[in-house]
């Protein structure tokens, strides 16, 4: 989250001007994400009512073609709803891919405004123990993570697994905190942020106020709607850049990805800024069997939305994997 992390480290008067200018963009983009993620789905009804319609005609008419002479005229009539049917199907599709990105660019606003609210922190939000009259939860509901260790392993070390995941109301985030203080050795904590973590010898609890997760990335954004067309991506790194592997052989995974037909997308180098500072256009280019770039996709003007951006080049990407 870097502009929040921005903002912070200024002095008083700049930081609160920015905050306030950010906090204005940001409110600005929820409601654009709110009124696209809206229209997508005014878009949906009404492609999901004219499918239904189609399915009910084509049943119709299956029907019908075992009580009469066969006839070109309706088996071309047939055919043209038919493929009138399989393009509402691809068009609903569409717009379930720019519905899903958009929820995400919304909630990702969303939670990085709610960032800009939260007090500054200098360095790194140690937490320090607290106590039962200390749990007083802020937010109206945290994520529950549960770990547990694994059995120690022949050089006698220990792992710790996740087993358990849920957000909870904060008058249960409270009895949680009250019952694991009840016990012995165990130690609460909580940080500057409001984040409460428990460590006893067996159990480890984080327990992350909803409020303060960290905002959706741009990539988490595009593999949203690469889903929504059935398509799986990874998300890599080599330290100063990042970017997603999209491969195009099914079941294909993350260690084979590089081995096959695959696509490798980016913006400007990046894909883990905030949904909200995505600014540069998406870049996708597809690299053969054999590693060599082949073609590179291409791209949208620039004052498109990022859920229509992520939805056209997903899209397109999917159009070109069943076409090879």
């Amino acid at each position: 989250m870097s502009t929040p992390k921005y903002v912070a480290g200024l002095n008083t008067w700049p930081r609160e001007a920015l905050i306030a200018k950010e906090r204005v963009r940001l409110t600005e983009l929820v409601q654009l994400a709110h009124f696209d993620q809206l229209k997508a789905s005014k878009i949906m009804h009404g492609l999901k009512q004219a499918i239904d319609l189609a399915r009910a005609e084509m049943d119709r008419m299956n029907s019908h073609s075992m009580l009469f002479p066969p006839s070109d005229d309706m088996q071309q009539l047939y055919a043209q709803l038919s493929d009138r049917y399989g393009r509402l199907i691809a068009s609903h599709q569409d717009a379930s891919a720019v519905r899903d990105g958009a929820v995400l660019v919304h909630e990702s606003a969303v939670l990085e405004r709610a960032w800009l609210r939260r007090p500054a922190v200098d360095g790194i939000p140690l937490a320090k123990q607290v106590f039962s009259t200390d749990f007083i939860p802020h937010s109206p509901s945290y994520a529950v993570t549960v770990l547990l260790p694994d059995p120690p392993n022949a050089r006698g070390g220990q792992f710790w697994r996740q087993k358990h995941h849920a957000t909870v109301k904060k008058s249960l985030a409270r009895t949680i905190l009250n019952k694991w203080a009840e016990q012995e050795q165990a130690h609460i904590l909580r940080d500057a942020h409001g984040r409460y973590y428990v460590a006893t010898p067996t159990h480890r609890l984080e327990l992350v106020p909803t409020d303060i997760a960290r905002p959706h990335s741009e990539g988490d954004v595009l593999r949203r709607v690469l889903a929504a067309y059935h398509l799986q991506a990874y998300a890599d790194t080599d330290g100063t850049s990042s970017w997603l592997a999209v491969p195009l052989e099914p079941h294909t995974s993350h260690e084979e990805t590089y081995d096959g037909p695959h696509v490798r997308i980016e913006a400007a180098g990046r894909i883990d800024r905030p949904a909200s500072q995505h600014r540069a256009p998406w870049v996708a280019s597809y690299f053969s069997e054999t590693g060599e770039h082949a073609r590179t996709f291409d791209g949208v003007p620039a004052d498109t939305p990022l859920a229509e951006e992520c939805a056209y080049l997903a899209r397109a990407i999917a159009e070109f994997a069943a076409g090879r």
